[in-house]
């Protein structure tokens, strides 16, 4: 078997020279296999084959200069591991400094408060999973350290934008670490690491530029969840989740504009609650992931460990929910321009985008996401609608306006 990757942008896809004569229930074609997963296994760099709920290792650790400043959950999870381990007189010495550590975390706010951490292990095997070799990696949210490193350390380039000053400061300290570390190496990397300072709702980048997308976006709204900055363009800020949404999915659209077709697209992401209503992000994002040209690929579980939460069992018994120790991982692939014409004509069909009215060449087509209609301008050809850049914003419920 031959393997050879398709073209730059076409996606982690093997052209297969099949072997004719080890093919069937025989001992050429039982060795083949054997041949053909061991190669796999390696290209992939796995040492097993991945599952669905994939489990993140706690001591595969990144540089963060950002959260040993504002502290880190992973506290929380040691400080767990140690609550259920049989302790002696010296044992509370090391247990009793952790848990005052969590939980004045806990308890100090977002703007203080700790800061999620990206499981390592999980972003470097979808990387080397989903991105061609020395492939360029897109990241709309790089936040504090969360992927640059990963992404970096498996050969491919990687563009970080992020809003954050804070974030971006580390940023920029965190790969002047990485270089040096380059240049005192015996193998060298040759990747390149490149940070744009500002929102990712427009970038500075070409069409179909890069070969993957790895990312963790922001999530909740009023800065109730994690505090990201008091830059006007942090999406944490935003009043509503329905206005989140709105202006996430811009984000999205330039996401699609950057990534070739056939590329993949991962979004690590979240639900929560706040204000004692239950956001199912996740899904909330899908429609308009495919609304900005992506279909749903795959979903999967990541196990993130145990959680701090597991200690208040009063909490448990009141809030009748059990703690939450995983996040998802919404794997999207970029349609190319003849799929995407198909995609939006079976939205017609579906009924979930529909036509709000007729403008001469345009059609102005709306997504309904959760109470809100999202505007955009199609262009359109007989009998198809292709996806175009206008952007008009937010009607209510039963409001069209041109």
């Amino acid at each position: 078997m031959k393997f050879t990757r398709k073209e730059s942008g076409k996606g982690p896809l093997f052209n297969h020279e099949p072997d004719t004569e080890a093919e069937g229930m025989n001992l050429d074609a039982l060795a083949k296999s054997r041949d053909t997963r061991r190669k796999l296994m390696e290209y992939y760099k796995f040492d097993k084959i991945p599952e669905s709920i994939l489990v993140n290792d706690i001591r595969d650790k990144a540089i963060d200069l950002c959260g040993e400043k504002r502290g880190s959950n992973k506290s929380a999870v040691e400080y767990v591991k140690m609550r259920g381990q049989r302790s002696s007189s010296s044992d509370k010495d090391l247990i009793m400094p952790t848990a005052r550590t969590v939980f004045k975390t806990q308890k100090s706010g977002s703007r203080k408060g700790s800061l999620s951490k990206f499981p390592q292990n999980v972003g470097r095997t979808l990387t080397n999973f989903y991105c061609v070799p020395g492939g360029t990696v897109y990241d709309p949210f790089a936040g504090h350290v969360s992927r640059m490193q990963l992404v970096y350390e498996t050969g491919r380039n990687y563009i970080g934008v992020d809003v954050c000053d804070e974030f971006m400061d580390a940023n920029e300290e965190v790969k002047r670490i990485l270089m040096d570390r380059n240049k005192k190496s015996l193998i060298k990397n040759d990747a390149e690491i490149t940070l744009i300072r500002g929102s990712s709702d427009k970038v500075d980048l070409p069409d179909e530029c890069a070969d993957f997308t790895i990312t963790s976006p922001p999530y909740g709204f009023k800065g109730g969840i994690e505090y990201y900055g008091d830059e006007p363009e942090q999406l944490g800020n935003a009043r509503s989740q329905d206005e989140f949404l709105k202006r996430i999915s811009k984000h999205i659209i330039e996401n699609a504009r950057v990534l070739k077709d056939k590329s993949y697209c991962c979004w690590c992401v979240n639900d929560f609650v706040l204000d004692k209503v239950f956001h199912p992000y996740h899904a909330q994002l899908i429609p308009l992931f495919q609304f900005a040209g992506f279909r749903l690929h795959y979903i999967y579980i990541i196990d993130l460990g145990a959680t701090i939460q597991t200690v208040f069992m009063k909490r448990i018994h009141e809030w009748k929910t059990f703690p939450k120790r995983h996040e998802y991982c919404l794997v999207f692939q970029k349609s190319d321009r003849e799929e995407r014409e198909i995609d939006y004509n079976d939205f017609f069909y579906e009924k979930r985008i529909f036509i709000a009215a007729h403008r001469q060449k345009y059609v102005i087509m709306c997504l309904e996401v959760g109470r809100k209609i999202y505007l955009k301008y199609i262009a359109a050809r007989p009998g198809l609608a292709r996806l175009g850049e206008a952007w008009l914003g937010v009607a209510t419920q039963g409001e069209v306006f041109i």
